[in-house]
């Protein structure tokens, strides 16, 4: 991991990004983006977009619990009827 860290380099609006490198991803509220070198690059932004990604599913509501807010919703039993009563297609 320390190789990785001494690869990176942030640079803020305005700043020079060294030749061959692109960002690999931006980090809005510190208003940097991180660089890498081209082949690196692509490689950590895959591996930060899954991790990501794995976050938001393991974070989700189970089943059970997404069940009870649809069921909450629909308390006046309009989402199985069709439109809201009142409203035309």
């Amino acid at each position: 991991m320390k190789l990785l860290r001494g690869l990176r380099r942030e640079v803020t609006h305005g700043g020079v990004v060294p030749h061959g490198w692109q960002m690999a991803w931006y980090e809005p509220r510190r208003r940097t983006g991180v660089y890498y070198p081209r082949p690196l690059n692509w490689l950590l932004q895959a591996v930060r977009e899954f991790i990501y990604r794995v976050q938001l599913a393991v974070h989700a509501p189970r089943l059970e619990c997404a069940q009870g807010v649809y069921e909450a919703y629909d308390v006046a039993g309009w989402l199985e009827e069709g439109p809201e009563p009142g409203k035309e297609n």
